[in-house]
């Protein structure tokens, strides 16, 4: 099965310039496709995971829509083509401005504008 790992910009410099990886394997959890990824772009390990392997604080990974962290982690089954890594938002301002229009309209999603209702 091939599988497409799309990276935010700021993971650029650790993947040749590549935004978007094409892996081919026999894939059953995110730590498997992440384990390809790293004999391709080694640097990208550091920047995504800890010392003690877990996924950073301020990086979420999605299989397709659904965040791992939320999931089973680096050991959530593979059931889409797509993975997509990315900073955290978090803090400030604009994040209090996201949530306030977030929880009136709902999120724009990888795949979209989702409505959601919130009990905030």
């Amino acid at each position: 099965m091939s599988v497409t790992v799309h990276l935010s910009g700021h993971l650029k410099p650790f993947s040749s310039g590549e935004v978007e990886v094409v892996l081919d394997g026999d894939f059953t959890s995110v730590s498997d496709v992440l384990d390809s990824l790293w004999k391709r772009h080694a640097g990208l390990r550091d920047r995504v995971l800890t010392e003690t392997g877990e996924i950073r604080r301020h990086v979420n990974i999605f299989v397709g829509s659904d965040d791992v962290k939320r999931l089973n982690g680096l050991s959530t089954i593979i059931k889409d083509q797509d993975i997509h890594i990315f900073n955290a938002v978090s803090g400030g301002e604009y994040f209090l401005l996201w949530l306030q229009y977030s929880k009136l309209f709902g999120v724009f999603s990888l795949h979209g504008f989702v409505p959601i209702q919130s009990n905030f």
